[in-house]
């Protein structure tokens, strides 16, 4: 081999280098770029959530005064939103692990191709679980409406209740009123009887006495008794 084979070998190296370099670069591009449309996507995924979950705050404070089982409700809504505060970290820290992997592609000459599909096909899924939690963020304010109508109607009923209890009351004061005046008419009955026994006792008395005068002057009370014939 002479110089000119040498310099034949080197310019084939050099094109296929090269062509090689510019095949990584155009595939590192695309990487980039689907990259920095999936950060755009999630900024604005973020962003929307920040709105919804801002309402979903909103409306907690207003259901948080409607009862001991709408709290427990709220609770479940919470427990929810920590679920979707874990999801949105599990992105971020998907997205980090993508950045990393990307660097490490940079190195790995052809194996690079197979690894960015797989992060492309990463990219996606994050984008469906984003798509999912917008999902249940919609079906939590859903929710919250159906908690909000559920107190309101509760609130109504009791005002109902409330009405049957004072109207119950005024027809128990009207029946006290009436016990009221029937104790009085028996207290007054109670009196008269009370004067008709002090008479019949006096009567009672009266004939005790002259039951013992009579029995203690017996000839007297015939002479008397006699009397009182030959009159007649």
């Amino acid at each position: 081999m002479n110089e000119n084979d040498f310099e034949k070998i080197e310019s084939m190296i050099s094109r296929h280098v090269g062509a090689f370099a510019d095949s990584i670069q155009h595939k590192l591009d695309l990487v980039v770029e689907g990259h920095q449309m999936l950060s755009e996507k999630i900024d604005r995924v973020e962003e929307r959530l920040d709105g919804r979950i801002d309402c979903v705050v909103g409306k907690l404070d207003a259901v948080a005064a409607q009862g001991n089982a709408t709290a427990a409700k709220l609770e479940i809504v919470a427990s929810q939103g920590n679920t979707i505060a874990a999801k949105l970290d599990a992105v971020a820290a998907q997205g980090n692990a993508t950045a990393a992997k990307l660097d490490a592609v940079a190195a790995q000459g052809n194996a690079t191709a197979a690894k960015l599909d797989a992060v492309a096909a990463q990219g996606n899924a994050t984008a469906a679980k984003l798509d999912a939690v917008a999902a249940q963020g919609n079906t939590t304010a859903t929710k919250l409406d159906a908690v909000a109508a559920q107190g309101n109607a509760a609130a109504t009923k009791l005002d109902a209740v409330a009405a049957q209890g004072n109207t119950t009351a005024t027809k128990l004061d009207a029946v006290a009123a009436q016990g009221n005046t029937t104790a009085t008419k028996l207290d007054s009955v109670a009196a008269q009887g009370n004067t008709i026994a002090a008479k019949l006792d006096a009567i009672a008395a009266d004939l005790k006495a002259h039951r013992r005068d009579t029995e203690a002057h017996p000839s007297l009370y015939k002479v008397k008794e006699g009397v009182e014939k030959e009159v007649e």
